[in-house]
């Protein structure tokens, strides 16, 4: 089932329908809430889609079903990095308009 569902996660990505795809991902995620393929697949379009919040919760479900899954780790640093940097700006912006 999930392959399926996969492949229409892939090609809505490449249609640049990132919403449809993370919809699609998430349908995936609510039939097999433990499979860490379709996890890591709606951290990564949620990664695509400047959605870091949401990229780092999967990450971190991946993380709690598989500690050792080093791919979590490295989306998660990478979404933390740039959430990190993006409330840097808006701080900076922030202060400026005061």
């Amino acid at each position: 089932m999930w392959k399926y569902s996969n492949i229409w996660s892939g090609a809505y990505n490449r249609e640049d329908r990132m919403e449809e795809a993370i919809e699609t991902a998430g349908r995936l995620v609510d039939i097999e809430p433990d499979n860490i393929p379709v996890l890591l697949m709606r951290a990564n379009l949620n990664f695509m889609a400047e959605k870091y919040e949401a990229a780092i919760a999967d990450c971190n479900r991946v993380i709690a079903l598989d500690a050792t899954n080093a791919s979590a780790y490295y989306l998660a640093a990478k979404a933390k990095k740039l959430l990190a940097m993006y409330w840097e700006r808006s701080s900076l912006c922030l202060r400026r308009l005061r």
